[in-house]
C-alpha cells in the first residue's frame, strides 16, 4: 500500500514536467543588420516538418503572425518582437521560448521574419524579410544550446525579400467591384 502511495505522487510529478516541456533563448537576435530599421515588426517561426523557409517567399495577406499561429501547417508562429535603435545601431532583442510539447521539436530550423507595416496579420504590398541560418535550430530542453543561451550570434544570419501578395479572394472582390463599376456606368450612359 504505501509503494502505491509513493508511486502515484512521483508518476503524476514526471507527467506534469513533460507537459511542461520548452526552452527559452534570450538576448539580441539580430544586431545592426542590414536593411533592419526602427520600428519594424518581427515574427519568429519554425519550420514543424522540414520545409524550406524558402517557400514563404510570396506570403498572402490576412496571415496571423501572433504567438501559436500557423501558417500552411508547416510553419508555427512562436513570438514577435519589435526593432529599436539603441546606442547607434538597430537591434531586435527578444527572449524566444519554444514549446516542444506543441508539435515544435528540438533541432528544427527557426527562422525571424522581419516586416515593415504588418502587426498582427499580414498586410498587402508589405514587404519582409526572412533572416535564418544553418545553425538556427530549436536547441535540446535543459541542454545549453549552439547559442549559449543568447541570440546575439545570430547576427550573421543570411536573409531574402519578398513582398506580400493579396489574396485569390482579394483579387475576386475587386474584379467584382470593376463589373459592378461597369455596370453602373453602362446603366447611366443609357
Amino acid at each position: 500500500m504505501k509503494i502505491k502511495q509513493l508511486i502515484l505522487p512521483a508518476t503524476s510529478i514526471l507527467f506534469a514536467a513533460s507537459l511542461s516541456a520548452s526552452v527559452t533563448i534570450s538576448g539580441t537576435s539580430l544586431n545592426n543588420a542590414t536593411t533592419l530599421a526602427d520600428g519594424q515588426v518581427a515574427a519568429y517561426l519554425v519550420s514543424t516538418d522540414g520545409s524550406s523557409f524558402g517557400d514563404l517567399s510570396s506570403l498572402t495577406a490576412g496571415l496571423s503572425i501572433t504567438d501559436s499561429a500557423t501558417y500552411g501547417g508547416s510553419f508555427a508562429f512562436v513570438g514577435d518582437a519589435t526593432a529599436s535603435f539603441f546606442f547607434g545601431a538597430t537591434t531586435l532583442a527578444s527572449g524566444i521560448t519554444f514549446d516542444l510539447t506543441g508539435g515544435i521539436d528540438a533541432g528544427e530550423a527557426f527562422a525571424v521574419l522581419v516586416y515593415n507595416a504588418s502587426t498582427t496579420n499580414t498586410v498587402v504590398a508589405d514587404s519582409f524579410q526572412i533572416w535564418t541560418a544553418g545553425d538556427w535550430t530549436v536547441p535540446s530542453e535543459g541542454a545549453l544550446n549552439s547559442f549559449g543561451s543568447d541570440f546575439t550570434t545570430l547576427s550573421a544570419g543570411s536573409s531574402f525579400s519578398g513582398s506580400v501578395v493579396p489574396e485569390p479572394s482579394t483579387f475576386a472582390a475587386l474584379a467584382g467591384l470593376c463589373a459592378l463599376g461597369a455596370v453602373m456606368v453602362r446603366r447611366r450612359r443609357a
